[in-house]
Formats: structure tokens, C-alpha cells, sequence
């Protein structure tokens, strides 16, 4: 089908372009008049320019996520938010299960979709699809989109013919993640808010309150180096956050430490050391191990109940894998399994696994039931991870409290005990 560019003006004479397949200029031409729009130019694009748009598009995007840089591409894949992705494929089953053909749900979610990364992708399979491509091979020229579970998992259901259970699993695995995502920010951003304010806190208190008592201390000749050390670090504190080179300086070297952190993370070895410290955090590793289970289980169950073959299913999981430690626990137990071990033996020897999980296992594996356990383990770690999160922010609120209390009780004492001790030699 013919793609045309037009270029029309509504009723309030605001100007609108876009492009669209027609079957022909006239069904175009009633089309706009359906939507009320007055036609001022239309002319058909050919394959060459459709394929110098898409080049140039390409060029751009790539140009902007090179500006953007890694802080961009959390919680993304392609550059399109999991959010995004969990709409795209919520809104596929629903239109799959009321009947509607996949050409056709294409067309009507690229109307729908805001993310414009996603629009494009959305464009190009609309293309692909009628020109004959299956949803799968469409899909497959967006990896960085849709990854290898979520293509092995479309694959089986084009063969089985259960393309609208397939999808419907898609979307309750992004949806959980993303509700064990948002446990997880959740649980994190009070105490990231409190050591804000502390921060704040504390600037406040020796760079805007603390200059207020240094000519106290300076007139009356007291020696407060020797006397009053912490009094006097927090003076030299005060010199280095009033003096604009000073915070420069200080600003230049977050920034710069902040950068060399996220460089860092695209290092293996050192993304691995960093994941291996989150996992030793008494309050925060418990979360961690239990969320990351979870997702393991329930993207196990699924796609083992998918027809997906168990090697398969544990080589996707670890490589979707958040956790570098985790990753790794898992490509040991897949090369054992493929060295002709059981699966509950090759679990056991992995200490990151919660015994339950490898309970379950061993009991689905004896009853080949393993993706009914596995999905049991989920539903019941899913819980886990609520009592973690709650458990957690119920923890850290007195914490969070105490730490407050020991900044401005630190400012406190390094101010009063000089002033007490003046006060004393003058009634003396």
C-alpha cells in the first residue's frame, strides 16, 4: 500500500502534516475530510525517500542517545521506557483476544503511542507485516526492543497458534517486573531523601549558621585548634563551603566522580564488584535477592509453560539478568544442566538461590510440574518482597531519624562547649 506526506489545516486554521498509507490519493483525500482537515498539498512518497527518512532517522536518534549518554538508558531498552513496552504489548493481547488482525492492532497502536522511538519501531513492522514478514521476523530487527526471550517467546506461540496466551504472559512478566521495580524505588527513596536533607542540613548549619560564632571564638583569643578540634574542623568546613573556589571545586569533583562511577558500571569486573557489595548490605540484600528471584521464577515458569526447553529458558534468564553475581550463578547452572546434571543438584550448589526456590524446583522436577512450581515460588517471593520493602522502610525511618539527630547534635556540641567554657571563664 501507497505512503503519502500531506500537509492540511483544521477548522481553526492550524496546520497539521503528517504521513499515511491509502490505498490511493482519493481514499487519502476522504479520509482528511472525515477528520474535518482541508487538504493543501499531498504527494506520494517513494521507497527510496522512505528509506532516507528512516536512515536520517536513525542518524538522529543514535546522535541523541550519544548525548544523552548512559544516564539515559536505565530502565529502557532501545531507548523506550518499560513502561512504554508494557503498554505496547497489555494493548496487543487485548486487541489479539477481541478478534482483531496483527496488521491491523500495528496500525491502531501506532495511532495510540506517544514514545515517538516506539512509533518508528511500530511503523517498521506495520511495513515489514505487509509485506508478508511474520510478527516474529518483524520483531526480530529490533533486538534492542524486544529481546531473545520476549522474540522465543512470540516464536512458539506463532507455531502453537497461542499467540494471544503468549502475549498475555509478555505482559504480566513486564508488568510484574515493573511492579517489583517500583517496591524497589520505593523502598530507596525515603532514605535517598533523608541523606539529601542531611546534606543540605548540614551545609546549612557550618556554612550559613557557623560563620555567625567564628569572630566570638577569634576575639576573645581562645585556642581553639588544641582546645576544640572539633570545633576547629568544623571552622575549616565553613572556610572551604564559603569560598566559591572551595564549593567549585567540591561541585567539579561529584560531578566528575559521578561520571567515572557510571563509566565504570559498562565494566565487567567492576560492575561485578559493585553488584557483589549490594548483595552484602544487611538492610537492602534481602530486597535484592528476593526481587531478583522473583523475576527469575516467574520468567522460568512462563516460558517453560511456553514450550520454551529448559536450556533455552535459563541461557535468556541469564542474560536478562540485572545482577552480575546472579548472572553468573545462573551460566553455572546452565552449563550444568548441559553436562547432563539434574536441575535441582546444579541449584543446590548455588548458595544465592533461597532454599524454598530449590525445593520447588526439586519437586517440579520430580513431578514434571516444574513450571507450576516456579510459578507458585513467584507468587509466593512476590509476597516476600512486599514484607522485605515494609520491613525495610520501617527500619530506616529511626534510622534516618538518629542520623539527623547526631548531624545537628555534632553542630551543637562544637558550638556550645566553646561558648559554655568563655562563659565560665568570664564568671570567673
Amino acid at each position: 500500500m501507497p505512503i503519502f506526506a500531506y500537509k492540511a489545516k483544521n477548522k481553526k486554521g492550524k496546520i497539521t502534516e503528517g504521513q499515511v498509507s491509502a490505498a490511493s490519493r482519493e481514499k487519502l483525500l476522504d479520509q482528511l475530510r472525515k477528520e474535518e482537515l482541508s487538504p493543501i498539498d499531498i504527494r506520494e512518497i517513494t521507497d527510496q525517500q522512505l528509506g532516507e527518512q528512516i536512515k536520517q532517522k536513525k542518524k538522529e536518534r543514535a546522535e541523541k542517545e550519544d548525548k544523552k549518554g548512559a544516564f539515559a538508558k536505565i530502565f529502557t531498552k532501545g531507548g523506550i521506557p518499560e513502561e512504554a513496552r508494557a503498554f505496547f504489548t497489555r494493548q496487543f493481547t487485548t486487541m489479539l483476544n477481541a478478534g482483531l488482525t496483527i496488521d491491523k492492532i500495528i496500525s491502531v497502536l501506532y495511532k495510540q503511542t506517544k514514545n515517538q522511538r516506539l512509533k518508528q519501531v511500530l511503523y517498521q513492522l506495520g511495513e515489514d507485516l505487509q509485506k508478508g514478514s511474520s510478527i516474529h521476523d518483524a520483531m526480530s530487527k529490533h533486538k534492542d526492543v524486544f529481546d531473545d526471550m520476549y522474540l522465543s517467546m512470540v516464536t512458539v506461540g506463532e507455531a502453537s497458534g497461542s499467540l494471544p496466551t503468549i502475549f498475555e504472559r509478555l505482559a504480566t512478566i513486564i508488568e510484574k517486573n515493573m511492579a517489583i521495580l517500583r517496591k524497589l524505588r520505593s523502598a530507596t527513596a525515603y532514605p535517598l531523601f533523608i541523606l539529601a536533607f542531611s546534606a543540605i542540613l548540614s551545609y546549612v548549619l557550618i556554612a550559613v549558621f557557623l560563620p555567625n560564632f567564628i569572630p566570638i571564638f577569634q576575639s576573645v583569643g581562645v585556642d581553639i585548634e588544641h582546645q576544640y578540634p572539633l570545633t576547629a574542623f568544623l571552622i575549616k568546613m565553613s572556610k572551604i563551603l564559603t569560598n566559591p573556589l572551595g564549593i567549585a571545586a567540591a561541585a567539579i569533583v561529584i560531578i566528575l566522580a559521578g561520571i567515572a562511577f557510571k563509566q565504570g558500571l559498562k565494566i565487567y569486573s567492576f560492575r561485578k564488584f559493585t553488584d557483589g557489595i549490594i548483595l552484602r548490605i544487611p538492610a537492602f540484600s534481602n530486597l535484592i535477592i528476593q526481587s531478583e528471584m522473583s523475576r527469575f521464577s516467574r520468567s522460568f515458569s512462563y516460558l517453560t509453560s511456553s514450550g520454551v526447553s529448559v536450556l533455552e529458558a535459563l541461557e535468556m534468564l541469564g542474560k536478562g539478568s540485572g545482577n552480575i553475581i546472579v548472572r553468573e550463578a545462573i551460566y553455572r547452572i546452565y552449563n550444568k544442566v548441559r553436562e547432563g546434571q539434574s536441575l535441582v543438584s546444579s541449584f543446590e550448589k548455588e548458595q544465592i538461590f533461597p532454599e524454598m526456590v530449590v525445593q520447588m524446583i526439586g519437586v517440579g522436577e520430580e513431578s514434571g510440574s516444574i513450571s507450576e512450581m516456579m510459578e507458585k515460588a513467584s507468587i509466593y517471593l512476590d509476597e516476600e518482597v512486599d514484607t522485605a520493602v515494609t520491613a525495610l522502610t520501617s527500619m530506616m525511618e529511626p534510622a534516618m531519624m538518629i542520623l539527623v539527630g547526631l548531624i545537628v547534635g555534632v553542630f551543637i556540641y562544637g558550638i556550645l562547649v566553646p561558648i559554655l567554657s568563655l562563659a565560665t571563664q568570664i564568671q570567673k
